[in-house]
This record gives C-alpha cells, structure tokens and sequence, in this order.
C-alpha cells in the first residue's frame, strides 16, 4: 500500500519502476519512453543505508514473509493458440517464462492490451472460481526463495527495491535465503478469502511452514506486509487447525495489515484507476483490476466501519454495508457478486489464536470518504471529503480491528504503535528491523 496508492502497498513502486524485464530488444523509439519515465524514481522511496544488527544473536528462528498485493513479481508461461489483440503480443513461449508484473514493456503502447490480455482472471459465479485465460500460466517468482520479494523489477533491483534492504539486514544476522529465511510471493490476481481456501494458494504455504519446520526444527514466524497480513491470520484462522498451529507458528507479524479492508478499495472497484502506472491506459488497467479477487477482499468490512460514509453522491451515501449497491448502482454487477462470495468467507474479527505482533502506523491523515458528483461520473478519480487517523493509507480503525480478537492468553495479541509511520515506509525502516528482530531471534 504505498503512500498515494490503493489499500495495497508498495504500489507505486511497483508501477513506476523501469524495469526492461521482459527481456526482450527494445527499439531506439522504446527505449526513448523509458527515458522519458525516469524522473518518475524521483517519487520512489529511498532505500535505507546499509547497516548492521544492533547485537549479536546466536539463537534463529525461520521468518516466511508474504508480501503486499500487487507487490509478488510474477512471471508466465504462454501456450495461447488463437487469441491476442495484436500481432506483436506473443503467442507462445514454450517452456522459457517471461516476466509479467512488473515488466514495463507492457506499459508501452499497444503492448500494454496484451499485459491487460494476460492479466486479467475470469470469474465463474457458479463455480466460485477465478481463473487465468486459457493458455496462460502464472507463477510466482522464486516462491521460497527471496529474488521474488527483495525487488519489484528484477532488471533495476536497487531502484525497485521492496524487501531486498530488509534481507540483508537478516542475513548480516546470520539469516540464510531458503533455509531460515523465505519469501511466499502469491499471485494475488486469484486471492480471495475464499478461492485462496482451494485453489492451492493456502496449501502451498501450508507445506512450505511444515518443510522449513523440518529443516530447521523451529517454529516459524510468518510476517505480512499489508494484504500479507490479513492472508495470514486468514490461514491461521480458517485453514489450519490447533494443533498444527501450535507445532508449526511461533508468532504472526503485521505490518501495517489492513484486517477490516481499506476505504480505497471502494473507489477502485468503481472508478477506472491506474495505480499511477505510467503510460498504462486508465481503461485497460482498471479492466483488470476489477477483475481481481483480492480487490473485494479489501473492500470495508461492516463489523469494522460500522455506519461511517465511504463514498458520498448527490443520490445518496454509502457505508461498508451499502458496497455491493454502490457497485450494482455503478453497473459492476459481477463486482458485487463477487463481493457477496468474498464477505462470506471474510471474517475481520476471527482469531488466528497464534501469538500476534502487530505493527501499525497512526497520526497519519487517512482518506476515509470519497465524493462523486453525480451518478455519471464514475470513470475519473473521486474527491477526498474526510480524513481518518491511519497510517496514510489505512484507517485507524481496519489497522486495530484486530484488537477485536478473541485469543486465549497463550496466544497474546501485542501492539507496536509507531507515531507518524507511514504504511509503504515501514519495510525501509532499520529501527522496526531491530524490533522485528528481537522477536524472531535471541
């Protein structure tokens, strides 16, 4: 969820970055767009100097980190027989993979229909599935490994940094990539609170604890960042039972997690918005977007906003209760379908009952409510009419839903305020580092 970009982190980083990452020649006319983004690294964050631990630790146990959304590279395998939208999107790729999120070959024009071709996921109603269009497939990148976190763009690591800083940090600590310290980037076009339940996404990082608890004979510490962190404490809470939990998990850890949703989801569920990607066409990227099954899972959650106005119009206002009519009002009639399948397996105030460490931002002003100025103008960006406490990009009151927990006392729920912290800014931060540290090692 960066700074000036949805409830998802990391975002701005992930669409600004300049990575030539599909790997494949660009012309003299291409290469001169590029150089034309380049003042845009100026609004990237800067990455944190190089240092060491605080002390020495002799004791370890393993960290799996799941990321933010839109913030795991992606890469495809394209098999498509009779489908693209133009003659220089590729077609087959046999058993070689080309890097999909983020490589910005695609925000190029033309090629960025076949970027919206293959990102896109098509949803069944009936069922309750989302898929990727035939032909394609989509893994994450080095899933276990750390290449697929430490950057955003694999060919301009430094500028795209996301928890590549944070890495070296640990391995300074003595953390070794792959055995104590891993990444499990998702795709996150196919996450919803149900779908990830069965579509393998779960079991994947299910057997991914139980093998890092094999080699190392430790429990496991899983961190989220941003979505990462409701994706947890959905899986602690819904998709393994106690015992395992109490084998496996030392601890959870959220930073700056977004447990009831976020207010912004609402206005990019209805609006054609771009995460400020550059040169990328409003309509195709929302195309997408929309598509999305994390995107209603972001969507507020009535048990956390209660009866506070996200989105105001002439016609009427409407709360975290009224979403799926704001999308139905709005035409986004399978938005609003996919919504009611996703409240009901999304359950802010369920305890993962494992040991909690949650990290947040506040004294941040938050955007809370959006205004429209009538019923025809939901293709541009809204106006902010109020602002919330949060973190700059979560509301105070979705970053503490989790208070709501009803853990037992062997499982405690302890809070880490940081004043002034912003949402995208706390993977940069070497002194959450130490505090991250001192949990995970003695």
């Amino acid at each position: 969820m960066g700074g000036a970009s949805l409830a998802f982190p990391s975002l701005l980083i992930a669409t600004t970055c300049l990575a030539m990452a599909h790997r494949l020649p660009l012309s003299e006319y291409e290469q001169t767009i590029f150089l034309g983004m380049l003042p845009a690294i100026g609004s990237l964050p800067n990455n944190p100097p190089p240092r060491d631990p605080r002390r020495n630790y002799t004791e370890r146990d393993p960290l799996v980190i799941v990321p933010g959304m839109g913030c795991s590279q992606l890469h495809a395998q394209l098999h498509k027989s009779d489908h693209s939208p133009l003659f220089i999107c590729p077609k087959e790729t046999g058993s070689s993979w080309i890097d999909l999120w983020v490589s910005l070959i695609y925000f190029l024009p033309d090629r960025e229909r076949c970027w919206a071709e293959n990102f896109v996921t098509i949803f069944n109603a009936t069922a309750r599935t989302y898929s990727s269009i035939s032909g394609l497939i989509i893994e994450p990148v080095d899933y276990g490994g750390i290449e697929g976190l430490s950057s955003l763009c694999p060919a301009i690591k430094k500028l795209s940094a996301y928890f590549g800083p944070f890495f070296t940090f640990l391995q300074k600590a003595g953390y070794q990539p792959g055995f104590d310290l891993l990444g499990a980037p998702f795709d996150f076009r196919l996450a919803g609170p149900e779908t990830v339940l069965s579509n393998g996404q779960y079991e994947r990082l299910k057997s991914l604890v139980e093998k890092t608890y094999r080699n190392t004979g430790r429990r496991v510490h899983l961190l989220g960042h941003s979505l990462g962190a409701p994706y947890i404490s959905h899986f602690l809470a819904m998709f393994v039972d106690q015992a395992w939990k109490d084998k496996h998990i030392a601890s959870m850890i959220s930073l700056g997690g977004p447990f009831g949703g976020a207010s912004m989801a609402l206005p990019y569920s209805v609006s054609e918005m771009n995460w400020r990607a550059i040169g990328m066409s409003r309509h195709l990227f929302a195309k997408a977007l929309h598509s999305f099954a994390c995107l209603p899972w972001m969507v507020p959650h009535p048990a956390i906003f209660g009866d506070a106005v996200l989105v105001e119009t002439l016609a009427r206002n409407y709360t975290a209760a009224a979403a799926g009519q704001l999308l139905r009002d709005t035409g986004h009639n399978k938005q609003a379908m996919m919504l009611e399948q996703a409240r009901q397996f999304f359950f802010p105030e369920r305890p993962p009952q494992a040991t909690a460490h949650i990290f947040y931002g506040y004294n941040v002003s938050t955007p809370q409510t959006y205004r429209y100025e009538d019923m025809t103008s939901f293709d541009s960006p809204p106006t902010i009419t109020r602002m919330e406490d949060g973190d700059g990009v979560v509301s105070l009151a979705s970053l503490l839903a989790c208070t709501r927990w009803n853990q037992t006392a062997a499982h405690p729920v302890v809070m880490h305020p940081l004043d002034g912290m912003l949402h995208a800014d706390m993977i940069w931060k070497p002194a959450l580092w130490d505090a991250i540290l001192d949990i995970i090692a003695r």
